[in-house]
């Protein structure tokens, strides 16, 4: 007899949706093969864009919960974490509700990947490593990024196993916009030519990643939908390795 997860939804968002959020949830779980093996409770929190703005979405949580939660990337529809033997998923509402049913579907599962890979650690500790005391907090941040990245390659990689052909048509739906104005922008945040070729490493570190992800799709898949993906990521890498080019030390 397969094990039943507990699954409590906890809604502050005061908006219409809860329904739908329960229902994609309950769906992904009932599909992510012995993720009762890794949790016994999973604890949904539903938040509207002001109460995450002003970050009582925190406080609630936290009183809850008695944990306190550290700021996570900007919130898309939903964002995981797992305590011991719970998992805990925040979702926006506003975001969720002005989604496709695809990629609600998708990310209602790609945010119970971590919790079935039980977090998968980021945290960076640059000890017994001689650097210059004005390079470390540059360099931190970009090993943090890197190490995220790497979790959500993890992720992304269980995802086309699980379900290849969710994957592909989310990633249909959402190409990555690696726009030549978007990377301007944000190399232009760094003063340094250091800090503007790392973070254009770290740009071609997301297409890689996301290319050997597509690799791994079963070869009855690999057809129109998904040789548009790879030929758009293909096209973003030879921009940015163009890109890597133009930086070098001085």
């Amino acid at each position: 007899m397969v094990q039943q997860i507990d699954i409590e939804i906890n809604d502050y968002s005061e908006k219409l949706g809860l329904s739908d959020v329960e229902r994609t949830i309950k769906s992904a779980v009932n599909s992510f093969p012995n993720l009762s093996s890794e949790i016994d409770k999973l604890s949904i929190f539903v938040f509207n864009s002001k109460q995450i703005q002003e970050r009582i979405d925190k406080e609630k949580m936290r009183f809850h919960t008695g944990l306190t939660f550290r700021s996570e990337p900007i919130l898309d529809l939903m964002y995981s974490y797992r305590n011991k033997n719970t998992g805990l998923i925040k979702v926006g509402i506003e975001k969720f509700m002005n989604s496709s049913n695809t990629r609600r579907r998708f990310v209602a599962r790609h945010e119970l990947g971590p919790i079935f890979l039980s977090g998968l650690s980021t945290e960076v500790t640059l000890k017994d490593v001689k650097i210059s005391t004005h390079l470390v907090p540059t360099i931190k941040e970009h090993l943090n990024w890197v190490l995220e990245m790497w979790k959500g390659f993890k992720v992304d990689s269980l995802m086309m196993k699980l379900f290849p052909e969710l994957t592909i048509k989310c990633m249909h739906e959402n190409p990555k916009q690696f726009s030549t104005l978007r990377n301007k922008n944000k190399s232009s945040r760094y003063r340094t030519h250091f800090e503007r070729l790392l973070a254009s490493i770290k740009l071609e570190l997301t297409c890689e990643m996301e290319l050997v992800v597509l690799s791994k799709a079963p070869s009855s898949l690999k057809k129109k939908p998904w040789k548009s993906i790879e030929k758009l990521h293909l096209e973003i890498m030879e921009c940015l390795r163009g890109r890597l080019f133009k930086f070098s030390p001085t």
